[in-house]
């Protein structure tokens, strides 16, 4: 998608990818629900909105874009579908959506077996895969709502996913695994 295209960051935080698409060339654009991030990316001179959905933002903003990116936001909507078909509304004709999605269920399926042998370790695993989260759903499952809803899917891979240097040792080796599950079995289990 080549600049100067039009691109949404839905919960964009303190602006991090959207300060690298602008130095890009795109206009850039976001929402998040924290005021405080919200006015740091203003205070760089990027558009900023404070909104809890996509549906809310829409009816303040009303602008299409050419590109919608959801970075590890999933997880915090309360009604995937409705979110999903809101921001479909927000694209243009031939738009993408760049998704990261949050999947803990293996986590939690994890938790349920281990509850069998020691409900105190259980309750650790499932607080660790809860999280702050709203939502938590399998690739696959997300992948077929994402087509119900009207998308269509171009590419996913876990393969490639980065992970944070200054992530705990933990989550490293988690998603090291999770790249040699899927280069060994096609199975997505990474942490994210």
């Amino acid at each position: 998608l080549p600049a100067p295209a039009r691109v949404l960051d839905v919960g964009c935080a303190y602006g991090g990818f959207m300060q690298a698409a602008y130095k890009c060339g795109y206009q850039v654009l976001g929402y998040d629900i924290l005021p405080s991030a919200v006015a740091y990316v203003r205070s760089l001179g990027l558009e900023a909105h404070v909104c809890q959905s996509a549906a809310v933002f829409s009816e303040q903003i009303g602008q299409l874009c050419d590109a919608v990116v959801c970075l590890d936001v999933n997880c915090y909507w309360h009604d995937q579908r409705s979110e999903l078909l809101h921001i479909i509304a927000l694209l243009r004709h031939k738009g993408y959506l760049l998704m990261r999605v949050v999947d803990k269920s293996w986590l939690f399926a994890l938790g349920i077996k281990v509850a069998r042998l020691n409900e105190k370790v259980s309750r650790r695993i499932m607080r660790a895969a809860a999280n702050d989260h709203r939502h938590s759903m399998p690739v696959r499952s997300q992948l077929r709502l994402l087509e119900e809803v009207g998308y269509r899917i171009l590419y996913v891979s876990s393969g490639d996913a980065l992970h944070s240097d200054q992530a705990r040792l933990g989550v490293k080796l988690a998603f090291e695994l999770g790249a040699l599950a899927q280069k060994l079995f096609g199975a997505y289990l990474a942490p994210g």
